[in-house]
């Protein structure tokens, strides 16, 4: 277990960073977001969804693919050869619907059937079927090859908002461990003080210069400011441990992050916010990327698909087929050097239709109201898309508006206790008014901190919404 616990810790400061120099190492959210990225069992997920779906174009391919035919059959009784018949085909499907047919037939026997019957030495032939109704423009081949070729862009919108939606966690996850992180580091300033504080009074009440009730006020804030402290602790371990959980090793090994290894303060992030041309390249980004309309386009045309087949089905169905044929060799090359399209040949033609088509037009118009309602579905995603857009603007202006007044009120508050401390100093403060004075400085400084927190994730928000936070520098 011990083996395991420093396996896993090389390899976090080994991918992180290379090498630990200092006794506490930062580790910037950029590569926390590279490391997700790379190892989550989410993130590799993803990235098998296009794989899919390529695998599914190649199966809608496969109706294309050159099909070679045969079939054999004998019959021989009381030594009596009744027949033998052989047959070969190879069919090349192509894309405008038309099949290239090329065979071969030879057969033998006393009891042959007469449409059975072949020259010596075969017949070969060399023709071709098309679709003159239904099946000309689409049929349910070509359908299936331009539905899969659209589920592969929208496994890629799929991989792309699954991605999205992990990296908005893992963000949350992060900025809420820094917050926590650095509101202990704030707590423990307080206890340092309060300590201090408590010894200093204690001894001024020894000589007898304050009274016993200011120690015993200074004792209970440096315990309460101790049990705030400990709860503090306690959350940022369980922001560590749950920003850990998105953390893995190549090999697909949970990996923990280490007590030295410390979260980026928020208070670097550079706070700036998305001017009004800014906004508008956004929205047009939104509009033309996001993985959610992406999805939702590409799914109107499977359905557009789908009724384009519907209403080719309303034609009847009318196939003619023309075949060359020879007595062995080639069907072009006949021994007299004399083809023509009015000898040796073999064609015909099918047709039916039904009488009501009301099967077909009921298909048709079930897919017409399919894409009428995918059409305004996408009409209300897009509006919704440009809104969280907007939305995630106005956050990000209002939180840079608090984040300054917060700015503030902390150079506010250190003026408060300086002046409280000189006041205290000068005997004429006292242990409530600086333990107040300084329980507002820490109340104000963490306020910031989270302000500064929700910021961030509120900026990776923003990019969410776009559609676009892979690869995206969040902090620019």
């Amino acid at each position: 277990m011990i083996l395991r616990s420093i396996s896993l810790f090389v390899t976090l400061a080994t991918i992180t960073f290379g090498c630990l120099a200092d006794s506490l190492s930062v580790m910037p959210f950029s590569e926390y977001q590279a490391l997700v990225i790379q190892n989550h069992p989410l993130a590799r997920q993803a990235q098998t969804l296009n794989e899919e779906a390529r695998k599914g174009l190649t199966l809608a391919r496969g109706a294309f693919d050159p099909r070679v035919e045969a079939a054999y059959d004998q019959k021989q009784f009381n030594s009596k050869e009744y027949w033998q018949i052989w047959s070969g085909r190879l069919v090349v499907p192509t894309l405008p619907g038309v099949d290239l047919r090329a065979g071969y037939d030879q057969s033998s026997g006393v009891y042959l059937d007469n449409s059975d019957f072949n020259p010596r030495g075969g017949l070969s032939s060399l023709g071709i079927s098309i679709p003159l109704g239904q099946g000309l423009l689409i049929d349910q081949r070509r359908t299936a090859l331009q539905q899969a070729r659209l589920a592969v862009n929208m496994a890629d919108a799929d991989k792309v908002r699954q991605i999205n939606r992990l990296l908005l966690q893992t963000a949350g996850d992060f900025w809420n461990w820094s917050f926590s992180h650095y509101r202990v580091i704030f707590h423990e300033e307080a206890l340092r003080l309060a300590e201090i504080r408590f010894s200093a009074i204690r001894d001024r009440v020894l000589l007898g210069d304050l009274p016993a009730i200011d120690s015993l006020e200074a004792f209970i804030e440096a315990q309460n400011r101790k049990s705030i402290l400990l709860q503090s602790v306690l959350e940022r371990d369980n922001a560590r441990l749950q920003a850990s959980n998105h953390l893995w090793s190549v090999d697909l090994v949970p990996v923990l992050i280490p007590d030295r290894i410390i979260p980026e303060d928020p208070s670097s992030v550079r706070v700036a916010i998305p001017d009004s041309m800014a906004l508008i390249s956004m929205l047009a980004l939104a509009d033309s990327t996001h993985p959610e309309l992406i999805r939702a386009e590409a799914r109107i045309g499977q359905l557009e698909a789908d009724r384009r087949w519907a209403a080719e089905r309303l034609k009847p169905r009318l196939s003619v087929n023309y075949n060359l044929l020879n007595s062995g060799g080639l069907p072009w090359q006949q021994q007299d050097y004399s083809w023509t399209l009015d000898d040796n040949f073999k064609w015909g033609f099918g047709f039916s239709m039904p009488l009501f088509l009301r099967e077909e037009r009921g298909r048709l118009g079930v897919a017409t109201l399919k894409v009428r309602q995918a059409e305004l579905e996408l009409l209300q995603s897009r509006r919704e898309v440009q809104a969280r857009v907007q939305a995630s603007r106005n956050e990000l202006e209002a939180l840079a508006g608090q984040i300054n007044i917060q700015q503030q009120q902390v150079l506010d508050s250190e003026r408060m206790l300086n002046g409280e401390q000189f006041r205290f100093n000068s005997g004429e403060g006292s242990v409530f008014l600086m333990n107040t004075r300084e329980n507002a400085l820490v109340t104000a400084r963490i306020r910031l901190a989270e302000l500064q927190s929700r910021f961030t994730i509120a900026e990776v928000r923003l990019y969410w919404t776009v559609g676009n936070l892979i690869g995206q520098p969040v902090n620019d």
